[in-house]
């Protein structure tokens, strides 16, 4: 698994999840789902450490429109850059 191979399931407060939603409350939609976060909570508070998008790509390699507006909402809420992984071509873009 992607994540696994950068964080061990057994660093301290870290947390590999699927499905994870993430608020998004000025992108596009309120939330989006991710469909594989890692993130620790530190004092309370949620530090998102990676996170993955598997969908579908265009002709040109890129992420489809719905993928990538969910790309933008999860960046621009978290601060971190979403690795995207066409699940047709299984190519990992980061």
């Amino acid at each position: 698994m992607i994540a696994e191979k950068e964080f061990s399931k057994n660093s301290k407060n870290v947390v590999i999840e699927t499905e994870v939603v993430v608020a998004t409350p000025n992108g596009k939609k309120k939330f989006r789902v991710a469909d594989l976060a890692v993130y620790r909570l530190l004092n309370n508070l949620l530090e998102y450490l990676k996170i993955v998008q598997v969908g579908k790509s265009d002709k040109n390699g890129k992420p489809v429109k719905r993928e990538q507006e969910a790309i933008d909402d999860i960046e621009a809420h978290t601060n971190l850059k979403v690795t995207f992984v066409d699940y047709q071509s299984k190519k990992i873009k980061p």
